[in-house]
């Protein structure tokens, strides 16, 4: 008590004051189920007022219920109705920890539903999932909806993470490093078995096969270097090739084991596709 009798007070005086009054978890929850049963009971006055349900989204019925064969009596929700929008799909891809750092909100990926075509589609990162299961982590693709898309059906992505056209490649076996840079040989001699012609270069980026020049080299220049066989074949001797390079552009279907993160490969995704139940009985 703040007060005592006969004290004179204000419009403004406290009289009391409360304490201990933090709600508790187990009131916290009640409040939170409270409100979905508020919400769960409009809904189902909505139902008896109109006498029917109408689609909350524009889409598709992607599946209904067969009302002679669904039991409706008992206490847990049945789906009789599932949308599945019209304008967008998402797909769900795979990502492997080593890649997924790489990855970024808003990044453009291309996206092919062999399904339906072999047409590139382009789709948008919209969600990275980074709680890793078994080391391996879950990203979303959104893209535009194609005629004849479903969802469940599987689809190979291809993200863009970092690229550049008209590069100059060579393979990355033909690249070699110091401590203090890398070179190529531009010279071979078939009866020393011998390289020269070292040339000190500039790379950029690089994946398992390929790295890119950046300075150097120019397009035309040829290249050697010991190219990996098969251990059984050409034992004893060194086995060299010649590459002569016409430009090649960079970023362009590159696999999945990129150095850099360049341009990882994201294959098997499914489209969920956004379902929605349409209603429920």
């Amino acid at each position: 008590m703040n007060v005592s009798l006969n004290q004179s007070v204000y419009a403004s005086t406290t009289l009391f004051t409360l304490t201990d009054t933090s709600t508790s978890a187990s009131y916290d929850a009640l409040l939170q189920s409270r409100s979905q049963l508020e919400e769960d009971l409009l809904e189902l006055l909505r139902i008896q007022q109109y006498g029917g349900l109408t689609a909350p989204i524009s889409g598709s019925v992607y599946a209904a219920a067969d009302l002679d064969e669904t039991e409706t009596g008992g206490e847990e929700a049945v789906a009789l109705i599932t949308l599945a929008p019209d304008a967008q799909m998402s797909v769900t891809i795979s990502v492997d920890e080593s890649d997924i750092l790489s990855l970024a909100l808003e990044q453009t990926a291309d996206v092919t539903v062999s399904s339906i075509s072999d047409d590139v589609l382009t789709g948008t990162v919209t969600e990275i999932d980074k709680t890793a299961s078994d080391g391996t982590y879950t990203a979303v693709i959104t893209l535009d909806k194609r005629t004849g898309m479903l969802p469940g059906m599987t689809a190979s992505v291809d993200v863009r993470i970092e690229g550049v056209d008209d590069a100059i490649l060579i393979p990355v076996e033909a690249l070699h490093q110091t401590s203090t840079g890398y070179y190529v040989y531009t010279t071979y001699d078939e009866e020393t078995q011998e390289y020269g012609g070292r040339v000190d270069v500039v790379p950029g980026l690089t994946n398992s096969s390929y790295a890119e020049i950046k300075s150097g080299l120019s397009e035309g220049d040829t290249v050697y270097y010991s190219e990996s066989t098969n251990p059984f074949e050409n034992m004893g001797g060194r086995n060299f090739r010649e590459m002569s390079q016409s430009g090649e552009g960079m970023g362009g279907g590159m696999s999945s084991d990129m150095s850099g993160g360049q341009r990882p490969d994201f294959s098997g995704g499914d489209m969920p596709g956004g379902q929605m139940p349409g209603g429920r009985g």
